[in-house]
């Protein structure tokens, strides 16, 4: 797993309070190519069907670079400079090996094509033959998405499939990058996406009362096209992010963690609309500093905290805090908060 944009330590572990840092993640299967980068296209290519990948292409399916005949309309590659495509009822797949005896869900970034008409391609997701998961990407803009849990219970390879359905007729067509395996949670994040206070489009709001996160300072939620939001893509989940302005921050307590190891991933960007944001935050885990972030642009991309490792289960608290560290009105806006 990558953990692009994350402070961490250059080499083995070292502890932390209850938390240790380890320099490898939890062992759980390997996804070689993960981000569709060994087959090297090139800027503004695209290939069908190409070899040379532990990905097998099949149909009207391949790879593409950033800024080509696919990709020109849509943000760079979230994962890297190339995607995967899978236009009308192409698919790609690939056998990976080393699956333990365990609960796992898949997790990848996915968007429509925006350079030729309104795509409206869907898909669908197997493991080893069974349907895991169909996809309809909600918009032009890359955003996180994961599959229902799947056990696998004897130990050995399996086959994962990304199968194209084309299920609107027509030319359509998807990207998707970054795929990767975790393990099942046994909890969940509440209101992950900041939907539950409903501020509405073209609104925000500092310091919401009524989510499960807890706001404070110069931070809140922000609909899609408003004051902070108007120059930046829609939201990757929902309709509504999270905004850090400055040193605001917002946190909230999770309960029933087992014991393992984990990360916490989620959507960030800059604020596009008010020159330009150079805003970075911290993420922690009961105050203990799991990762550094600056957005790198203003379309969202998924970033994920280094490993940390809860070796008493229950609740923990996850804050994500604004360090306005260049100094002056700098903002990052925040989506899809998840853990794996």
């Amino acid at each position: 797993m990558d953990f692009d944009g994350v402070t961490r330590p250059s080499d083995g572990p070292y502890d932390i309070g209850p938390y240790q840092y380890i320099s490898t993640p939890t062992p759980i299967p390997l996804i070689g190519d993960s981000g569709f980068e060994q087959v090297v296209v090139g800027a503004g290519q695209f290939k069908y069907d190409p070899t040379g990948s532990p990905w097998a292409f099949s149909g009207s399916s391949g790879i593409s670079g950033n800024n080509s005949g696919f990709t020109s309309g849509s943000p760079p590659a979230p994962q890297g400079s190339q995607v995967a495509f899978v236009q009308a009822t192409g698919s790609f797949t690939r056998t990976v090996a080393d699956w333990a005896a365990g609960s796992y869900v898949l997790t990848f970034d996915a968007a429509q094509r925006r350079n030729f008409h309104v795509s409206q391609e869907n898909f669908k997701v197997l493991i080893d033959g069974k349907i895991v998961g169909t996809f309809t990407p909600s918009g032009t803009s890359y955003q996180s998405y994961s599959t229902a849990v799947f056990t696998v219970t004897t130990a050995g390879p399996l086959t994962i499939t990304f199968q194209g359905l084309d299920s609107a007729g027509g030319d359509n067509t998807a990207f998707l990058d970054q795929v990767a395996v975790a393990p099942a949670s046994t909890f969940s994040i509440g209101d992950p996406g900041f939907e539950q206070v409903v501020v509405g489009a073209g609104q925000f709001k500092y310091d919401p009362t009524g989510s499960p996160w807890a706001f404070s300072g110069s931070s809140g939620i922000s609909g899609n096209n408003s004051g902070f939001t108007s120059g930046n893509p829609p939201a990757p989940q929902g309709s509504q992010v999270a905004f850090l302005q400055a040193t605001g921050s917002f946190t909230q307590t999770v309960a029933d963690w087992a014991a393992g190891s984990y990360v916490l991933t989620f959507d960030t960007a800059q604020r596009g609309n008010y020159g330009v944001s150079r805003q970075n935050f911290n993420v922690l885990i009961d105050g203990n500093i799991v990762g550094t972030f600056t957005p790198s642009g203003t379309s969202y991309q998924s970033y994920s905290t280094a490993v940390f490792t809860v070796t008493t289960a229950g609740p923990l608290t996850i804050t994500f805090q604004g360090l306005d560290s260049a100094g002056g009105d700098n903002t990052a806006f925040i989506d899809g908060v998840s853990v794996s």
